[in-house]
C-alpha cells in the first residue's frame, strides 16, 4: 500500500534522476536536438517540474498518467536517436570545455544510457505506486480505465522487461 507522500517522494525521485543525469548541463544540449512535441512537453513538465499538491482527486491522477505516458515518450525518443548516436555527440562537444569540465561532460556521455535506464527505472515504480494507490482509493472506479492509450504504458514496460531477460 503506498501513500500519496510516497508517489510524491518518488516523483522527487524521479526529478532529481532526471535533472542530475538526462538533463544536466552537459547532456542539455543533445537533449534539445529531441523534437519533442509542444503537447508532450507540458505533459511531462507536470512531473517532471510541476509541484504537485494534491495526489488524491481523480483530476491529479490522470494528469500524473499522463505525464508517465509523456516521459515514456521522452525515453522512446532518447532510446532511438540519442543513445545510438551518443558518441558522435561526445566528440563534437568535447573541445567546449576545459580539462575539468571535459572530464565531467565525458563521463555524462559514458553513463548516459545507463542513466536512462534508472530514470526508467523509477518511472515504473512511480507507474506501480500509482496503480496500487489507483487500486486502493478508487475501486471499481479506477482512474487508469479512463486515461487515454493507458495500455501502451504497460506495454512499453512489459518490452523493457523482455528486453532486459535476454541480456
Amino acid at each position: 500500500m503506498f501513500t500519496s507522500t510516497d508517489i510524491k517522494s518518488k516523483i522527487n525521485q524521479l526529478r532529481h534522476h532526471y535533472n542530475s543525469f538526462i538533463n544536466n548541463k552537459y547532456v542539455k544540449g543533445i537533449m534539445m536536438k529531441l523534437d519533442i512535441p509542444h503537447t508532450i512537453h507540458r505533459d511531462m513538465d507536470y512531473i517532471l517540474l510541476s509541484e504537485i499538491v494534491y495526489i488524491d482527486s481523480k483530476g491529479s491522477l490522470t494528469d500524473i498518467y499522463t505525464g508517465v505516458k509523456a516521459v515514456i515518450f521522452l525515453i522512446k525518443d532518447i532510446e532511438l536517436k540519442v543513445i545510438p548516436n551518443i558518441q558522435g555527440y561526445a566528440d563534437a562537444g568535447k573541445n567546449s570545455y576545459n580539462a575539468n569540465e571535459s572530464i565531467l561532460f565525458q563521463m555524462a556521455i559514458k553513463n548516459f544510457a545507463m542513466n536512462v535506464e534508472t530514470f526508467t527505472n523509477i518511472l515504473e515504480e512511480l507507474y506501480t505506486m500509482l496503480i496500487d494507490y489507483d487500486n486502493e482509493h478508487f475501486p471499481k472506479s479506477e482512474v487508469y480505465k479512463s486515461v487515454r492509450d493507458f495500455a501502451d504504458i504497460q506495454v512499453y514496460f512489459d518490452s523493457k522487461k523482455r528486453e532486459s531477460s535476454r541480456k
